[in-house]
C-alpha cells in the first residue's frame, strides 16, 4: 500500500535528517568550516535523504493516480460513492472476505463466526479533486497519514494566521516593504469516529456479495457521514473534532438582502483578500430554496440547475447535512487537511450473550483529525434573514 510506503519513507527521511543535523550542528555551534570527512559524510546522508524524499513524492503521485482511476470506476470507489447504482468499494469487498476468513466452516457446512479484527485496505487516501464533488469527503483531498511513532493521539501542524501582502514598487537604495505572513504551530488530537451494527444472526452474513454491499453502504459510509459532520461543525470539545465552523479566524458573511445576494457576496469577500474558493457546501434545505428562486412570481427559475451559472463563478455546490441549515461554507478546500491516525477498520464480536444466540455484532471505526491550514480560506455564510 502506498500509505505504508510513504510512512516508511518518512521515517527513513527523518533518520537521514537527524544524521545530517548531527554533522551540521557542531559546525554551526563552533563557527567553523566542515572538515573533508564531514563533507563526505554529509553528502552521503543528504543523498539518501533526497532519495527518500523522491520516493515519497513518487508514492504520493502513484496514490493520486490510483485514486483517480478508482474515481473513473475502474477499481470501484475509494471513499467515494458511484453516481448511479451501488458499487461496493475495494474496502468493503476486502472486509467481507476478511470476515469470511474469520468464519471457519464446520463439518455440517455451517459458518462459525469468531471475534476479531479484519485487516482491510485504506478507504481514506489522497484523492485528486473531482470536477463535480458530491460529498464533503470529496473536497478533503489533502489527507495525511499520521505515523504510529509513539506520539499517541497528538499531531502538530502549521497554521497561517495573518496574510498581508505589502509588496510594492521600490526606488533604488530604498528599504523594501515587509509583508506579514504570520504562522502558528497548532497541536491537536485525533478523535475516534465509530459505530456498531445491531446484533444479527450469523446466517445473514453468509452471502459475500450482499455483505460487501452492507459494509460499504452502511458501516463505512456511516463513519464517513459522521466524519464529515465533525469536520464542518465539530465544536472541539472532546470527543469532538474542532471543525471548520469552530475555527478561529475564518471569514463570516452576514445575510444580505436575499439568499442569492448573500452567497455571491461571500465570493467577493474572499476574492478581495486574494482567496480562491473551490466549492460551496450547503444543507439540502437551503439548496432547495436556492433552486426554487424565481425571477418573478410564477416566472422562470433564476438559476440553471445543476450548474447554477456564473452567479456562483461556476463553482460546485455540494449538498450535505453536515452543515447546519441556514449556514453555508465557501472555501478553498485545499487548506483543510484530514489527518488519519487509524483508517476505518472493521471488527466482529460473537462473545458473551451473542454466542448463546448465534449472533454477531460488527464495529467500524477510525481515528481522525482536521488541520485548518489557513482559516482565511474559509467563509461561513449566514443564510437566515
Amino acid at each position: 500500500m502506498n500509505v505504508d510506503r510513504i510512512a516508511r519513507l518518512k521515517i527513513e527521511l527523518a533518520e537521514h535528517v537527524k544524521a545530517a543535523r548531527a554533522i551540521t550542528d557542531p559546525v554551526q555551534t563552533e563557527g567553523r568550516e566542515f572538515t573533508a570527512e564531514e563533507r563526505t559524510q554529509l553528502a552521503e546522508v543528504l543523498g539518501k535523504a533526497k532519495e527518500a524524499k523522491t520516493g515519497i513524492d513518487t508514492a504520493r503521485t502513484d496514490a493520486q493516480t490510483l485514486a483517480y482511476v478508482r474515481e473513473l470506476g475502474a477499481l470501484g470507489g475509494l471513499g467515494t460513492k458511484a453516481r448511479t447504482g451501488r458499487v461496493s468499494s475495494a474496502w468493503a469487498k476486502s472486509a467481507a472476505e476478511g470476515l469470511h476468513k474469520l468464519w471457519p466452516t464446520d463439518t455440517t457446512g455451517q459458518k462459525a463466526v469468531l471475534s476479531g479484527t479484519v485487516g482491510v485496505p485504506s478507504p481514506i487516501s489522497s484523492l485528486v479533486p473531482l470536477a463535480q464533488p458530491e460529498r464533503v469527503i470529496d473536497l478533503l483531498v489533502g489527507r495525511t497519514p499520521m505515523l504510529a511513532d509513539g506520539s499517541g493521539d497528538s499531531f502538530q501542524y502549521v497554521r497561517q494566521t495573518v496574510r498581508t501582502n505589502n509588496a510594492a514598487e521600490v526606488a533604488d537604495n530604498a528599504t523594501k516593504p515587509t509583508s506579514v505572513y504570520t504562522i502558528q504551530q497548532i497541536t491537536d488530537t485525533v478523535r475516534v469516529v465509530a459505530h456498531l451494527s445491531e446484533a444479527m444472526p450469523n446466517r445473514y452474513l453468509t452471502d459475500i456479495q450482499d455483505l460487501a454491499g452492507f459494509l460499504d453502504d452502511e458501516m463505512m459510509e456511516g463513519v464517513f457521514r459522521r466524519l464529515e459532520t465533525q469536520c464542518l461543525a465539530g465544536d472541539g470539545s472532546a470527543p469532538n473534532l474542532r471543525g471548520i465552523l469552530a475555527t478561529s479566524g475564518i471569514l463570516a458573511q452576514a445575510f444580505a438582502t436575499d439568499l442569492v445576494t448573500t452567497l455571491r457576496k461571500a465570493r467577493t469577500a474572499m476574492a478581495v483578500i486574494g482567496e480562491q474558493p473551490s466549492a460551496y457546501v450547503m444543507n439540502p434545505a437551503d439548496t432547495e430554496t436556492l433552486d426554487l428562486v424565481r425571477t418573478e412570481t410564477d416566472g422562470p427559475f433564476l438559476l440553471d440547475v445543476p450548474n447554477r451559472g456564473p452567479v456562483f463563478g461556476n463553482l460546485p455546490i455540494v449538498e450535505s447535512v453536515a452543515v447546519p441549515a441556514g449556514t453555508a461554507v465557501l472555501a478553498n478546500w485545499n487548506f483543510a487537511q484530514l489527518v488519519v491516525r487509524e483508517n476505518v477498520n472493521l471488527a466482529s464480536d460473537t462473545s458473551g450473550v451473542l454466542f448463546t444466540k448465534n449472533q454477531v455484532v460488527l464495529r467500524a471505526e477510525g481515528r481522525f483529525g482536521l488541520a485548518v491550514l489557513r482559516p482565511s480560506a474559509f467563509c461561513s455564510i449566514d443564510l437566515s434573514a
